[in-house]
This record gives C-alpha cells, sequence and structure tokens, in this order.
C-alpha cells in the first residue's frame, strides 16, 4: 500500500501550451507544461524546461516560472516566423511533496505567419561557394533578421556563411573549413550559449563537423565526430530527453545506417549506436511520432520506394518499426500536422519515368502512417519542407526540383489534401529547399540551393504579397458554403459585418483577382464562372475590416 500511495503521487504531464504538434502558435507565446497536482517552486523545477528555437537564439533566453501545477517559460525575445520550435520538460521536475516526473517529456509546435496570397517574387541570387547541397536559414550574427548558410560538396568541404541585411539581401564571404564532401547542414544550439551552431554530414569524411559560433556569427573548431559511412544528413534533437540536442544522420554506404550521437550539453558528442535500416537511407527527419513523449526517427531511403519509422524509447535508443511504402528514389522527407488531427504526418518527394509527385502519408496517432495520396510536383523533386507560406494556418507543401530548375508550391486545404500548380523559378539543378522570414514581413519566404558543377549562386524568392491590411485583419469566422464549390459559392458573413457594402475578391494561386463584386447584405452569393480547378483565395474587404478564407473549386 505505501509503494502504490508514493507511486500515485507522481507528478504526470496534462497538457502542453502551445498544444503538441500545434501548427500556428503565436510568436510571443509563452511555453507552459500543466502536472496533474501542484510542482516544487525549487530552481531545479523552473530549470526543467528547456526551449530551443532551430532559427533564432538557440537555447533561448526567458523568464521561469511555476504557478501551482504549471511549470511556465516566456521567452525573451520572440520565435521566428513559421518556425519549429523544441521543447523538453526534464526528470528534474518535482512535485511539492518533492516526487520527480519519471520520464522526460519532448514536445515541438510550428510559429504562426502572417496571411498572403503565397506567392513568390523573382528575388535574388546570391553567390556562394562552388556547388552549393544544403541550404538552412537562422540569424546566426544575433541581430534579428534570419542569415543563410550552404554546404558545398566538394572533397575540400566548406560551409558558407552570408548575412543578412534584414530586408532579404546576404552578403559577405566567411568559409567555414569542414569535413570531405559535405551534404546535410543544420543549426542547432549544441553547446546551450543561446546562439546557433553548425553541423554538416560529410559523405567521404563519415563524419559530422561541429563548429562553434561566438555569438556574433563567426564559427570555429574543428571538431568532428565519427559516425556510419557515407553520412548523408544530419539533424539535431534531444533524442534521450536530458535537455539538449543531440546529433542523428542517414548513413548510406553498406545497406545504410542510422548513426545515433549523445550531447553532454556542452557540445560533445559520444556512443556508437549505428541502427542498420535498409536501402540505403538518404534523408533523416525527427518527431514524435508515435505520442510517447520521445523524439523518433524517419528516413527516406533512396535505393528503394519506402521510408522507415524508427521508434524511441525513451532513452534515445531506435528499433526498427514500420517500413511505408512512398514513391520511388525517395532522398529527402518532412514530418508536420498536415490535417490538423494533432499527430505528425509524412511528405517524402520522389519520382520515377512517369511522374514527380510527393508522397503524403498520414498518422493514426500511433506512429502508423497509411494513404496513397500522391501530389504532382515540377520535375524529379530533390528536397520538400512543410510551412505555411500562406498564413492561413495550416502547413502547405514545397519542392526544389532538380530538373525542372523550380520550386513547387502546393497549398493545403487544412485536411492534409493539397492542390495548386504554381512554380517559381530558381537556380539551376536545385538540391535543396529552405523556408523562412528573410525579409522580415511575417510571410516564409524560399531558398533553394543549386548542385549543378558550374553553379555558385543559390535562389531567394521573397513572398512579398501580404494580404491587405494584414496586420489588423479581423480573422472572424467566415461560412463558405459549399466547399468545394463549382458554379457558386455562398458566403456567410459574421455578426456585426450584415448590411455593410462588401468588396468581395477571389485570387488565383498566383495571386490574380479572377473574380470581383461588389455585394450588400448579411448572405452573399458569388458566381464562379469558368474557373479553373484548384484552390482560391476569397477576400473581403468592408469597413469594418478585411476577412480571407480559402475555397477549392472543383
Amino acid at each position: 500500500m505505501l509503494t502504490t500511495a508514493a507511486h500515485a503521487q507522481v507528478p504526470v504531464v496534462t497538457a502542453f501550451s502551445p498544444a503538441r504538434n500545434a501548427v500556428a502558435a503565436p510568436r510571443t507565446t509563452p511555453v507552459a507544461v500543466s502536472f496533474n497536482q501542484p510542482l516544487s517552486n525549487a530552481t531545479a523545477t523552473q530549470q526543467a524546461l528547456k526551449v530551443f528555437s532551430q532559427q533564432a537564439g538557440g537555447k533561448k533566453a526567458g523568464t521561469a516560472s511555476v504557478s501551482s501545477n504549471t511549470l511556465r517559460f516566456a521567452p525573451a525575445t520572440p520565435f521566428k516566423a513559421g518556425e519549429t520550435v523544441l521543447a523538453t520538460v526534464t526528470t528534474a521536475v518535482r512535485s511539492n511533496n518533492d516526487q520527480p516526473l519519471e520520464k522526460s517529456q519532448v514536445f515541438q509546435f510550428t510559429t504562426a505567419t502572417t496571411r498572403s496570397v503565397g506567392v513568390f517574387s523573382p528575388g535574388s541570387d546570391p553567390a556562394v561557394g562552388p556547388t552549393p547541397a544544403e541550404t538552412t536559414l537562422g540569424d546566426v550574427d544575433g541581430d534579428g533578421d534570419l542569415d543563410l548558410l550552404t554546404s558545398n560538396y566538394n572533397f575540400n568541404g566548406t560551409v558558407n556563411v552570408r548575412l543578412n541585411n534584414g530586408a532579404g539581401t546576404f552578403s559577405g564571404s566567411q568559409e567555414v573549413s569542414v569535413g570531405n564532401l559535405p551534404l546535410g547542414l543544420v543549426l542547432g544550439d549544441v553547446d546551450s550559449d543561446g546562439d546557433l551552431d553548425l553541423l554538416t554530414a560529410n559523405q567521404y569524411s563519415s563524419t559530422v563537423s561541429i563548429r562553434l559560433n561566438n555569438g556574433t556569427g563567426t564559427f570555429s573548431g574543428n571538431y568532428e565526430v565519427p559516425v556510419g559511412r557515407g553520412a548523408t544528413d544530419v539533424a539535431v534533437a534531444d533524442v534521450d530527453g536530458d535537455g539538449d540536442l543531440d546529433l542523428v544522420t542517414a548513413n548510406t554506404i553498406t545497406a545504410g545506417t542510422v548513426s545515433i550521437r549523445f550531447n553532454n550539453g556542452l557540445g560533445t558528442f559520444s556512443g556508437n549506436q549505428d541502427l542498420s535500416v535498409p536501402s540505403s537511407p538518404a534523408g533523416i527527419v525527427v518527431g514524435d511520432v508515435d505520442g510517447d513523449g520521445d523524439l523518433d526517427l524517419l528516413t527516406a531511403n533512396g535505393a528503394d520506394i519506402s521510408a522507415s519509422v524508427c521508434l524511441n524509447n525513451g532513452l534515445g535508443f531506435f528499433t526498427l518499426g514500420q517500413r511505408i511504402s512512398v514513391i520511388s528514389g525517395p532522398i529527402d522527407a518532412a514530418v508536420g500536422d498536415i490535417d490538423g488531427d494533432g499527430d505528425l504526418d509524412l511528405v517524402v518527394p520522389g519520382s520515377n519515368s512517369l511522374r514527380s509527385v510527393v508522397s503524403v502519408r498520414l498518422n493514426n496517432g500511433s506512429g502508423i502512417f497509411s494513404g496513397d495520396q500522391e501530389v504532382s510536383v515540377g520535375t524529379r523533386p530533390s528536397s520538400v519542407a512543410l510551412g505555411d507560406v500562406d498564413g492561413d494556418g495550416d502547413l502547405d507543401i514545397v519542392t526544389s526540383n532538380s530538373t525542372a530548375n523550380t520550386a513547387s508550391i502546393r497549398l493545403n486545404n487544412g485536411s492534409g489534401s493539397f492542390s495548386g500548380n504554381q512554380e517559381v523559378s530558381v537556380v539551376t539543378a536545385p538540391s535543396s529547399v529552405a523556408l523562412g522570414d528573410v525579409d522580415g514581413n511575417g510571410t516564409l519566404d524560399i531558398v533553394t540551393g543549386g548542385n549543378a558543377s558550374n553553379s555558385n549562386t543559390i535562389s531567394v524568392r521573397l513572398n512579398s504579397q501580404v494580404l491587405a491590411s494584414a496586420a489588423a485583419q479581423k480573422v472572424l469566422p467566415l461560412g463558405l458554403y459549399p466547399n468545394p464549390a463549382h458554379a457558386s459559392v455562398r458566403l456567410q458573413l459574421p455578426t456585426g459585418f450584415s448590411g455593410q457594402a462588401t468588396q468581395v475578391q477571389v485570387l488565383n494561386a498566383l495571386g490574380q483577382v479572377v473574380v470581383a463584386q461588389h455585394l450588400q447584405g448579411t448572405t452573399l452569393d458569388i458566381a464562379l464562372p469558368g474557373l479553373t480547378p484548384g484552390l482560391y483565395t476569397v477576400q473581403l474587404t468592408t469597413n469594418q475590416g478585411n476577412l480571407a478564407s480559402r475555397l477549392l473549386v472543383e
């Protein structure tokens, strides 16, 4: 009986805020974890919640507090638009009766972006080193805007660092030496000092290069972490739940493995766990796909028509799980809650002689993926990213397409179905795509790297068409019936908007006005004469403010 009573007093997590896998959290949101009983207000408990930005500030500075059964962390600076934030609540949490949290909990959420049409302007093509492979974005110099880094796929490997002037224009000449033939590139605060360090997966060296940031965007060091043979991709995340960022790699040589190396909290890595994953895993992504509070691994298997799930036991040790059928030749993957049900779904790009698509596989909440949706994109997609490019609260698909020399944008209807045909011209043979707000207007811009042998540029394409009065826009319920629609649609305005003169516009995926009407009343009928099937934006302008909603025309 004593054992049972003691066990009953162990604190248990009951809620996260923002919710686990949320896709439109406010950028100024505090991060909070609630428990089933009051917590100790001791320093150890206050410091048990670690929050990591992937784009600015690394391990976030801020103020921690305990109020009854809730541990709360208020970041000192806002998160970046559309970034994915990682958080860990460690077993340092204690209840009022000094009982510890038995198992750490790791979760993630994505921040909101500004409402826009999601159409991209021609932009610029900054110069970088030869044969740029992977591209990533992050505020490495601490001035509040997103800088640009690329790995250069050469035997004498380097990473280019190009600093942002705040408006999406990049300059600088810093070249950071790394291992031989670097492919994967990621930013993360591995030494927990509040800035973003860089890591590369080096295919020839079979190492991960760790280069530490001095806080002003200057990188140094020569630390190489041995991993499996033929490392092609790298990710950082807290896989063992101890409050720091560990590293994982996908390795293609000798059938294929995934390497897991644990961080001591200061940026030194150890361990020798190399999990066998069939069919040459080329891309790797991390997320809690089975909802048990630890981070699992998923790989895109380049020599197969599959992706693999590797489940975490909570301590950072993995077992091979489901083999997911996808399009052939996958070399990249991304996870996010694309259908709004609170779990992480999977998207994988690939191609064969007949088609180039992104395979969309939905999660049942327990880490089992299914579905057969294949979203057509440009020829030979090489990389994929998920992000809310139109600011409507769901995750859209963006790919770089190595033969088409384009980036494809496919918009989400909120339920995980994608449509649209926007193709953005980019640098020759793009091999990677990254999303981030490089010009500071709250929308997600596109950056692609090209790996053509004669290429030494990358492409920056700005998402600049913010919807009118977006900063003050009233986001109120707006009924569209039916939706999907065919020849017409009926709009139901929110209470308080009735009887006003209303300007209604329907915009296509390119931001062009295809229907415009001036109407008055509570229920408004709009004709949709001859519109091509696809996803449209319905925008209303009234003297009470502006409203926008999405409409699928079939």
